[in-house]
């Protein structure tokens, strides 16, 4: 998804006359809007693969809130049969891509949901906690159950480590 809005912001610098196309005759300073525009959807898709958490989240709504203010454009060059250079004159071309910009703006905001931050942090990388056995408190990876699963097992199974399953008891 980052790499679409970083595609498309490039999109603004290579080809301008494309995006300009999408500004009405009386909008004053249609290349300041494209550039700033361009600039935002690179900045955007840059952040979006490095931010983590909460700020995953803010980029993520960010982004659709941006979608929702270049919409309007798109609406204007379907409606006023606009050509666009680079892009073919059909009319229905215009009028089937709105569809798919309110498709691309509920996936950036489904994919940077809590829900989907939450699950991506609990099937990636296995969390580093301290090794029970290691000298000089370095730190090793590996995979841990979620809490409340740990502690639920820890009361039920005292002498049991961390890492250890409840088969793996001595008798």
């Amino acid at each position: 998804m980052g790499l679409s809005f970083i595609v498309a912001g490039l999109g603004h610098f290579l080809t301008p006359d494309a995006f300009l196309a999408h500004f009405p005759g009386r909008v004053p300073y249609p290349e300041l809007f494209n550039w700033g525009s361009g600039i935002v959807e690179i900045a955007g898709g840059c952040a979006l693969p490095l931010a983590r958490g909460r700020g995953r989240q803010v980029v993520g709504r960010l982004m659709a809130a941006f979608l929702v203010l270049v919409f309007p454009a798109n609406v204007y060059v379907a409606v006023a049969g606009v050509d666009v250079p680079g892009m073919p004159s059909a009319w229905r071309l215009h009028w089937a891509r709105l569809p798919f910009l309110a498709l691309f703006n509920w996936w950036v905001l489904r994919s940077t949901s809590p829900g989907s931050v939450a699950r991506e942090q609990a099937e990636g990388a296995p969390r580093l906690r301290r090794a029970e056995a290691g000298r000089r408190g370095r730190r090793i990876a590996t995979p841990t159950l979620p809490r409340t699963r740990c502690r639920a097992r820890a009361r039920a199974f005292p002498r049991c480590s961390r890492a250890a399953a409840p088969t793996d008891l001595p008798l």
